[in-house]
């Protein structure tokens, strides 16, 4: 299974409080299983699948991490994808690949956290499968 990494700019949509959103071209070889809700200890995530049309919707949630952004941010993303992975397990067949979109901004919450290490980092994930 390949990791495929996209990025996207969240600024203008954090401050405005929109969600982000990933269009990402879809070329017909794969199915796509998208996250659409955050991933939550509490729920199962709720998946959409794109098996046609010009593109994949990919929307971004963000995350609280502890971890640096510039070190973790994929270490942490894999980690979402897998969580998800095992939580739904949409497919029932294995992934060609996974697609990682991540926010290219991280925030710093530590001041919020009274000194705690923390980030808010912005993550989307998306398995495809051959048809």
């Amino acid at each position: 299974m390949e990791f495929v990494n996209k990025f996207i700019s969240v600024e203008r949509h954090v401050g405005s409080g929109e969600q982000p959103i990933y269009l990402m071209d879809y070329g017909g070889k794969y199915v796509y299983h998208t996250l659409t809700s955050p991933i939550s200890s509490a729920e199962s995530p709720e998946w959409s699948i794109t098996d046609s049309g010009d593109k994949v919707r990919v929307p971004i949630f963000a995350y609280k991490s502890g971890k640096e952004p510039d070190s973790g941010l994929f270490g942490y993303g894999i980690q979402l994808g897998i969580e998800a992975l095992e939580l739904a397990k949409p497919t029932g067949h294995f992934p060609h690949h996974v697609v990682l979109v991540l926010g290219i901004e991280c925030h710093d919450l530590a001041e919020a956290e009274e000194g705690e290490e923390a980030h808010r980092v912005y993550v989307g994930i998306s398995f495809a499968r051959e048809k």
